[in-house]
């Protein structure tokens, strides 16, 4: 899982390590069966945002192999990377269905900035559970 620049047509697309400011990207996640994706960023300004589901990602259940976000019926074909010269965190977690948090964004709706007690609720759901899968990767933002 990782972001890939945009623009980049050389079809082996390694995942950036680093990512300048103004680049537009996409995020590729490669699972190994199929699921509900819950997708987590924790952005440079150190807000965390519910980007799947949301309007970028209308199709939370993935079927196995590799998704490209934001999704085909988006209304951006990538994510333009503003913000402040840091890292910035990716957490995908992917489960048969997802978790019933009534925080959860509808897919047609906006990402949705959490809160700690919106982490916290998810925590305490996945705790002592087995049937999910949980993907991370970061990269910094650079001048």
């Amino acid at each position: 899982m990782g972001p890939v620049i945009a623009n980049n047509l050389n079809m082996w697309s390694p995942y950036q390590d680093c990512v300048r400011l103004g680049s537009n990207i996409r995020f590729e996640v490669e699972q190994g069966r199929a699921g509900h994706l819950l997708l987590l960023e924790k952005a440079t300004s150190g807000k965390v945002f519910c980007l799947c589901p949301s309007f970028l990602a209308p199709r939370p259940y993935l079927r196995d192999g590799k998704t490209v976000l934001p999704q085909e019926g988006s209304p951006f074909k990538s994510f333009k990377i503003t913000g402040n010269i840091r890292i910035e965190q990716i957490v995908a977690v992917m489960r048969e269905k997802l978790p019933p948090l009534n925080w959860i964004p509808q897919p047609d709706k906006q990402p949705l900035q959490l809160q700690k007690d919106h982490l916290r609720q998810l925590l305490q759901y996945l705790e002592g559970r087995s049937e999910y899968q949980v993907l991370y990767t970061e990269y910094t933002v650079t001048a």
